[in-house]
C-alpha cells in the first residue's frame, strides 16, 4: 500500500499537511500547537480516506483528536463515543493552492490502555489525527490497602474476566502480585481465577437478568 502515515511530534504554521504533496500547509494550528498535543498523524494525501486504528498498550490514558472539513469527515457519532464538536479547542485552518481552507469538524474520544480506537474511512480528504495525555481521570494511588473497582461498561445480564494485572507504575512494568479480591458473590475463591496467571480460567459475575 501507499498509505504511510508518520506520527510526528514537531509541526508548525506553514509546515506541510500531507507527507506527499507540497500545494497544501497548516496556515494557522488553533489550539493544536505540538506543546499541547505532543502527537500528530501525518498520512499521505494518496491514503486520505484509508481507516486507522490505534492500540494504547499501557500507561496514561489519550484523547484522539479527529480534524476535518464536515463534508469530508468520517462518520463519528456519540453513539460511539466520540464527543462533537471538540470541547475548548480552536480549529487548524489550511492553505490548499493558494486558497485558505477552514477546518469546521472535530470529533474527540478517550483511549484507555488496553483498546483499541478505530477511526473509519474519511468521505474525502481527512486532514489531521492528534493525540494527547489527558489528565481527565488521574493515575489511581497505589498505596498499601488501595481497592480497585472493576465495573461493566454496559448493563450486562452477565459477564466474566478472565485475567486482570495490576501495576504501579504509568509504563505498566512494576506488577503487583499481592492482589485480594473482594467479591459479593457466595464463592470468593472464583474472584481469584481473574488474577492467578492464567488466561484460560475466569471469574464470573453473579448477575441477574
Amino acid at each position: 500500500s501507499s498509505h504511510q502515515p508518520r506520527l510526528l511530534h514537531e509541526w508548525a504554521a506553514s509546515g506541510p499537511v500531507w507527507s506527499d504533496r507540497n500545494d497544501s500547509s497548516w496556515a494557522a494550528l488553533g489550539s493544536f500547537e505540538p506543546e499541547a498535543f505532543p502527537y500528530r498523524v501525518q498520512a499521505t494525501y494518496a491514503g486520505a480516506t484509508a481507516s486507522y486504528k490505534f492500540l494504547l498498550p499501557g500507561g496514561r490514558p489519550m484523547r484522539v483528536y479527529v480534524v476535518s472539513q464536515t463534508s469530508s469527515s468520517p462518520s463519528l457519532t456519540s453513539a460511539q463515543g466520540w464527543e462533537t464538536p471538540c470541547p475548548d479547542v480552536r480549529l487548524p485552518n489550511v492553505t490548499s493552492d493558494g486558497a485558505n481552507v477552514s477546518l469546521d469538524r472535530c470529533a474527540s474520544k478517550m483511549l484507555y490502555a488496553g483498546e483499541v480506537l478505530d477511526v473509519p474511512p474519511a468521505q474525502g480528504a481527512l486532514v489531521g489525527i492528534v493525540l494527547r495525555h489527558t489528565e481527565d481521570l488521574p493515575f489511581p494511588t497505589c498505596a498499601p490497602r488501595t481497592q480497585w473497582r472493576v465495573l461493566a461498561r454496559e448493563n450486562l445480564t452477565s459477564w466474566s474476566m478472565n485475567e486482570l494485572e495490576l501495576y504501579s507504575d504509568p509504563a505498566c512494568l512494576d506488577r503487583i502480585d499481592q492482589v485480594v479480591p473482594i467479591t459479593p458473590g457466595s464463592k470468593p475463591s472464583m474472584a481469584r481465577l481473574f488474577n492467578d496467571g492464567s488466561s484460560v480460567t475466569a471469574w464470573e459475575t453473579l448477575c441477574f437478568s
